[in-house]
């Protein structure tokens, strides 16, 4: 997980996205957080800190589900040629 957080590539975001549903509340946190970094979404509730997290993890993990599905296509990335 820190290793795709360093990177910020855009292709890693189909694992980072099945990364929210891991049993690790810490990978999930990881994932979350490398999301907001990778896509530019920063802002508000999409990048809360780890304390906030703790408090309601599902709450964070259930916006960004919802933004994700929003988003659709958008979020497909073209391989490099």
């Amino acid at each position: 997980m820190n290793a795709l957080r360093a990177m910020r590539d855009r292709r890693s975001i189909p694992a980072l996205i099945k990364r929210l549903d891991d049993s690790d509340s810490n990978v999930q946190y990881l994932a979350l957080i490398t999301l907001s970094e990778t896509v530019g979404k920063q802002d508000g509730d999409f990048a809360p800190t780890l304390y906030l997290f703790d408090k309601k993890p599902q709450f964070y993990l259930d916006l960004w589900k919802d933004w994700i599905q929003k988003e659709g296509d958008s979020l497909a990335v073209s391989p490099e040629k």
